[in-house]
C-alpha cells in the first residue's frame, strides 16, 4: 500500500519539499516439509531371539504426522521525500519478520524405538531492522556534476522460542533462546601481568565457569556509500563505492590453529608479544578450557570496494566504426580497507557464505584486482 500524501489538499506547500510518500506492506510465506518427512518407514532386519535368528522391523524414519508448514509473516513501514526539486531523496523502511513452527529436525528419545530424528515444528525466529536510502545531487552544473547515495541496514534477530528444545551448544557457535542465530559462545577469561615481567603465564589467566555470549555472527550495520563526479560536460565520469560493515565477530581460525596445535604464532615463543596476544594462547592451550574466547574479535571494518573512471569517446571516434556510442572504463575491486581485526581480512570466510557464519580459517581475503572494459552502442 502506498499513499501520495503530499498530494493531499491538507498537506502544506513547502517549497523545499517536492513529495512526499507514505508506505505499508503485510506479507506471509510457507516453507513445505519435504514430500516424506511426515510419512513413518520401517526396514526388514534379522534380530538375535534366544541364540536364534528372527525376522524383524525396525524404524527406517520415524516420521511425523502432525507436521506442518513453516510459516512467516513480516510486515514493512516506511516512507519517501524528495526535496529540493528532487536532487535530494531519503527513504527509511521499518521492517518486522518472525517465522512460526520453523521445520527442525530433533532427536528423538530412545525409547522410541529409533536412535534417529525427526523434522517437528519447533520454535520461533525473529527478525527486525531498519532500511534506509540517502541520495543527493550536491552540484549539477554544465561543467561538473556531483552525486552521492548512501544505503544502510540495521537488523536485530534472536531467537523467540525454541520449541521445548535445549539450547544447542557448539563449539564455538551455539542457539540460545532470546539470543541470535549463531551467537558466537565462549568461556571468557581475564588476565593480569601480576609479576611485570611482560610474558603471562597460566596462574595469570582466570578463566570463566561457563560460556557467555560474545556478540553477532553477522553484521548488524551495513552501510554502502557511493559519489561519482562527472567531467568534460559529462564525458568523463570518476566513481567510487565504499562498504562499511560493523557489529559483529569473526573467529580468527588461521591464528587460533598456529597457537594451538602447529606452535608456530608469534604469541606462542615471542616474549614481546602483545599481553592480550600471549593471554589468549595461554586460555587456549595451557588453561585447562581450551576457550577460544581470545580469537573471537570485533571484524568491523571499511572497504573502498571499487573506483572506476569512464570516458565517452567522441562522436566522430563512435562514427568510424558505425557505432552510436563509444565508452572505456577502467575499475578497480577491493582497492583499500581499514580495520582492527588482527586476522588476514575480515571477509575471508572458510565457509563461504553457506551457513551465515564468518570464520577466518586459512582462506583467501577478497582479491584486488581491474577490469578493462569497451562500450560499444550501436
Amino acid at each position: 500500500m502506498s499513499w501520495v500524501i503530499s498530494d493531499e489538499p491538507f498537506f502544506p506547500r513547502w517549497s523545499w519539499l517536492s513529495s512526499a510518500r507514505l508506505r505499508g506492506a503485510f506479507g506471509a510465506s510457507g516453507v513445505q516439509p519435504g514430500t516424506t518427512d511426515a510419512l513413518r518407514y520401517f526396514q526388514p532386519q534379522t534380530a538375535n531371539v534366544d541364540g536364534t535368528d528372527a525376522a524383524a522391523i525396525v524404524f527406517s524414519a520415524v516420521g511425523n504426522p502432525d507436521l506442518k508448514p513453516e510459516r512467516a509473516r513480516e510486515f514493512e513501514l516506511g516512507g519517501e521525500v524528495n526535496l529540493l526539486q528532487n536532487r535530494v531523496t531519503v527513504e527509511l523502511t521499518y521492517y518486522n519478520k518472525r517465522t512460526q513452527d520453523a521445520l527442525i529436525a530433533r532427536t528423538v528419545a530412545p525409547s522410541v524405538g529409533a536412535s534417529a530424528s525427526r523434522f517437528e515444528n519447533l520454535g520461533a525466529v525473529v527478525n527486525r531492522g531498519v532500511e534506509g536510502l540517502i541520495r543527493a545531487v550536491v552540484i549539477d552544473r554544465p561543467a561538473i556534476v556531483w552525486d552521492i547515495s548512501a544505503n544502510f541496514s540495521y537488523n536485530t534477530n534472536f531467537i523467540a522460542d525454541m520449541g521445548g528444545v535445549p539450547p544447542i551448544i557448539g563449539t564455538t557457535t551455539s542457539q540460545v533462546q532470546g539470543y541470535p542465530i549463531n551467537g558466537w559462545w565462549q568461556r571468557p577469561y581475564t588476565f593480569s601481568d601480576a609479576d611485570g615481567n611482560g610474558i603471562i603465564t597460566a596462574n595469570e589467566i582466570q578463566v570463566g565457569d561457563s560460556m557467555v555470549f560474545v556478540g553477532y555472527a553477522n553484521p548488524r550495520w551495513e552501510i554502502t556509500g557511493t559519489t561519482g563526479v562527472d567531467l568534460l560536460n559529462r564525458t568523463l565520469r570518476i566513481e567510487g563505492l565504499f562498504d562499511a560493515k560493523t557489529g559483529f565477530y569473526q573467529l580468527d581460525g588461521t591464528e587460533r590453529i598456529r597457537c594451538q596445535s602447529r606452535l608456530n604464532c608469534r604469541a606462542e615463543f615471542d616474549p614481546t608479544a602483545p599481553l592480550w596476544q600471549q593471554a589468549a594462547v595461554v586460555a587456549l592451550r595451557e588453561s585447562g578450557t581450551t576457550t577460544q574466547y581470545g580469537y573471537i574479535e570485533r571484524a568491523d571494518f571499511l572497504r573502498l570496494r571499487e573506483a572506476s573512471v569512464t570516458y565517452q569517446l567522441p562522436a566522430a571516434v563512435a562514427r568510424a566504426v558505425r557505432a552510436d556510442r563509444l565508452s572505456f572504463t577502467i575499475a578497480g575491486r577491493n582497492l583499500w580497507r581499514t580495520t582492527k581485526f588482527a586476522g588476514i581480512d575480515p571477509e575471508a570466510n572458510y565457509f563461504g557464505g553457506a551457513t551465515g557464519i564468518v570464520s577466518n580459517f586459512q582462506t583467501q581475503p577478497p582479491p584486488t584486482y581491474w577490469t578493462f572494459r569497451l562500450n560499444v552502442a550501436f
